[in-house]
C-alpha cells in the first residue's frame, strides 16, 4: 500500500469469532498487532455493537477529508 494509507486511522477487527479455532487464535493475533482488536462474528452479531460504537466515536472526532 501507499504510505499515506498506513498513516490513516485504523480499526483492527478479527471476524469469524464463531469458528471453532477463533478463540485460540485471538490472543496471539492481539499480541502481534499490538493494538486494540475488536473480536466480532458477522454471522452471529457478536461484538458488532462495540465495533459500531468505536466507529461512531472516531467519526465524530475526525476532520472532513480533503478531496
Amino acid at each position: 500500500y501507499h504510505p499515506e494509507v498506513a498513516a490513516k486511522p485504523q480499526i483492527v477487527v478479527a471476524n469469524k469469532m464463531d469458528e471453532p479455532q477463533a478463540a485460540k487464535n485471538l490472543a496471539p493475533f492481539k499480541k502481534k498487532v499490538q493494538q486494540k482488536v475488536f473480536a466480532i462474528s458477522a454471522k452471529t452479531g457478536e461484538g458488532i455493537r462495540e465495533l459500531l460504537k468505536e466507529v461512531n466515536q472516531r467519526l465524530k472526532t475526525m476532520e472532513p477529508a480533503d478531496d
